[in-house]
């Protein structure tokens, strides 16, 4: 009998905080205009967290403050929000909507940002598996190697398989880097976070999971936390 009842507390202790939602959403902390954030302080969401040398997903209470905001607000107004996770210090990125077990190892590759330039192509290894993430450019009249040119496209292949997972038509100083590189999923493939805009001012954090490629491809963008500067 007491085996059975141990084996119930274990069991509702390791899925009470499985996030689970038709829609997966990603968030960040640190502070933004007030209507980029809609969470809630008190909300349960799964934060990725460097812990020494490893990664872990660990359930995280947003705390979400109002506070002023430098780029619109008029002295003495706060129309900002700053989203924090109080004793955990700072996530890579905070997610919800999707199932995943508190505690979680996380297998990373990397986690150093790493911008994607115009000539960009890095191969990451993983499983016995070849992962190449490479920009292929529609022109060449920049001779600087750094801005990405206008019908540019970033191009993921695996073995024989290939897929496009971002493109630009226009580009004003585009900026694109790889944030996080690892196994979220634990399906045993690749999974990307990366900043991926198609203008300078805009910031948009792409989360691309392996698990939910559709079609033969093989990543899906899943989620994306879009910010502005001014």
């Amino acid at each position: 009998m007491k085996n059975r009842v141990l084996f119930i507390v274990i069991t509702v202790l390791l899925f009470s905080f499985t996030v689970n939602a038709q829609k997966i959403v990603i968030l960040e902390t640190g502070s933004f205009h007030g209507e980029e954030v809609s969470a809630k302080t008190g909300e349960m969401w799964l934060g990725l967290y460097k812990k020494n040398n490893s990664y872990a997903l660990l359930p995280s209470v947003l705390s979400i403050q109002t506070v002023h905001d430098p780029v619109i607000d008029p002295k003495g107004e706060m129309s900002g929000k700053e989203v924090k996770v109080p004793g955990l210090g700072e996530p890579l990125f905070l997610i919800k909507g999707e199932s995943f077990i508190q505690g979680m190892v996380v297998k990373s590759l990397t986690d150093k940002i790493v911008p994607i330039t115009k000539d960009f192509s890095k191969t990451y290894t993983y499983k016995e598996q070849n992962y190449n993430l490479k920009v292929e450019s529609g022109s060449k009249a920049s001779k600087d190697k750094n801005f990405i040119q206008d019908n540019s496209k970033l191009v993921l292949t695996v073995g024989t398989k290939k897929q496009t997972l971002y493109s630009v038509k226009e580009c004003s100083f585009c900026r694109w880097q790889v944030n996080w590189v690892g196994d979220l999923d634990s399906d045993g493939k690749l999974d990307f976070y990366m900043l991926l805009t198609n203008h300078y001012n805009v910031s948009n954090q792409k989360l691309f999971l392996s698990s939910k490629a559709e079609h033969g491809n093989l990543l899906k963008e899943v989620a994306e936390f879009t910010t502005t500067g001014c």
